[in-house]
């Protein structure tokens, strides 16, 4: 059986560089229904990034307020999946 939902969690700790193609091409990939974007606890603008795609890609943000690991940002990510 093929699974025709895909959601995708990205973890991101002070990516600003970065993250905004990331988003771009994950969003752009028609198999994936939702993108979750968790902050790590950054301390760059990766959560303002974020909360740019919420409105204009309608990706779901997470904002960690303290950097728990690429595991416990996955962990939070997954309590959004539908």
């Amino acid at each position: 059986m093929l699974c025709t939902m895909l959601a995708v969690i990205i973890p991101a700790y002070n990516e600003e560089r970065t993250l905004p193609e990331v988003i771009r091409r994950v969003v752009s990939l028609s198999i994936v229904t939702q993108v979750i974007v968790v902050s790590d606890g950054s301390t760059d603008q990766t959560p303002a990034i974020i909360r740019q795609f919420q409105q204009s890609h309608g990706v779901i943000g997470v904002v960690c307020p303290l950097n728990g690991g690429k595991g416990a940002a996955i962990q939070a990510g997954l309590r959004y999946v539908n």
